[in-house]
């Protein structure tokens, strides 16, 4: 679920299904695992792009379509009412990755409802200020437990 403001103006998670498939790591050359949601919809200041949340067993990602400007504060995902966890690296400039605190946000990921990620958007390109998703954790557990082995 991505985020949108219902009919009282109320944020609410938009849906974005959690499964468990094989993805091709340009880094390691493999295809390990992950559960990933479906693609949604943001607005990253000049265009919409799309996003999906990637866990592995040892990573957390955030996948766009646009680049990442990791110059800038307040970038991250925070699960429910927990803290904002900052991503680590930026990986092809449209993949943001967290490794430190990967175990953290998995657990958060299976106890949360909805994950709020944020993130600031071309680093080249006149600022256009942090923008947020949130995506629904409904549906993470179930496919997490699949990993390692998912065909």
């Amino acid at each position: 679920m991505a985020l949108f403001a219902g009919a009282l103006g109320v944020a609410m998670p938009v849906a974005a299904d959690w499964s468990a498939r094989r993805v091709y790591d340009p880094f390691s050359g493999q295809s390990p695992c992950v559960a990933e949601t479906d693609f949604v919809s943001l607005h990253d200041g000049y265009q919409d792009t799309r996003l999906r949340l990637r866990v592995g067993q040892q990573s957390v990602a955030i996948v766009t379509e646009s680049n990442i400007d990791g110059s800038k504060p307040g970038a991250g995902i925070a699960v429910d009412d927990q803290s904002l966890i900052p991503f680590d690296e930026i990986n092809l400039e449209q993949t943001a990755v967290f490794h430190k605190q990967a175990a953290t946000l998995i657990e958060q990921f299976k106890l949360g409802r909805e994950a709020s990620v944020r993130l600031h958007f071309w680093p080249t390109w006149a600022p256009k200020g942090l923008k947020t998703i949130t995506i629904s954790l409904i549906g993470f557990t179930r496919a997490y437990t699949q990993l390692p082995n998912c065909s």
